[in-house]
């Protein structure tokens, strides 16, 4: 993300926050610049004493690196191990850089259904990925949501997610989505409109509330 007159408001341990035309509060991962570096030894060392927000914003930090080394996956490894629901949602379009992607593939679906939590970013990861081994649990998923009575925001964006999803895995036609944009409600319209268009990007450089 290019900020014009980028003026520096503040830092944590993890991210430096920048104020820009345009932009309120943007928020730069350390580790996308090249301003710190961890390693499994230090990590693991540290992520017992961390608090839950602490575990997530590292997590947020590394997500978005420039670069996956060898020493990066297995600190990706620990993180799989050893992190809670919302660091793995977090995580999830990083591990679509690991190496072992049939691997991968096999855990992400396994956190589709595990927890509360929105599953939008491991959905993308999976459709990222490409793999068929990730109909099965996608096809599982739906079909738990569609026996769900409460469809608000974060109901549609998944719902419409996998969906998209199972397209781009060719597990559905693309009539199937087109049927769903036909008979949506406005707010599902519009996403499953914006995922037609091709998946969105990772955003490296997130803007945030102040």
């Amino acid at each position: 993300m290019e900020l014009n007159n980028k003026q520096k408001v503040g830092q944590d341990e993890w991210f430096e926050y920048f104020k820009s035309e345009g932009h309120p509060l943007i928020r730069i991962s350390k580790f996308r610049s090249g301003k710190v570096d961890m390693s499994l030894e230090d990590l693991s060392k540290q992520w017992v004493g961390w608090s839950e927000e602490q575990k997530l914003g590292f997590a947020s930090a590394f997500s978005v690196k420039h670069e996956i080394t060898t020493a990066d996956e297995r600190i990706l490894d620990f993180l799989m191990s050893q992190g809670d629901e919302r660091t793995i949602l977090v995580l999830a379009l990083c591990l679509t850089r690991h190496s072992d992607k049939e691997r991968i593939v096999s855990f992400l679906g396994s956190r589709l259904l595990v927890g509360l939590e929105p599953k939008a970013n491991i959905i993308q990861a999976l459709a990222l990925l490409g793999n068929p081994l990730a109909v099965g649990p996608l096809q599982q998923l739906l079909e738990v949501m569609q026996s769900q009575s409460k469809r608000d925001k974060w109901w549609k964006l998944d719902y419409v997610y996998t969906h998209w999803a199972l397209v781009q895995l060719r597990a559905q036609p693309p009539a199937a989505f087109e049927e769903l944009m036909n008979n949506a409600d406005s707010e599902l319209r519009d996403t499953a409109i914006q995922l037609s268009k091709g998946p969105p990007p990772p955003s490296w450089d997130r803007p945030t509330s102040p």
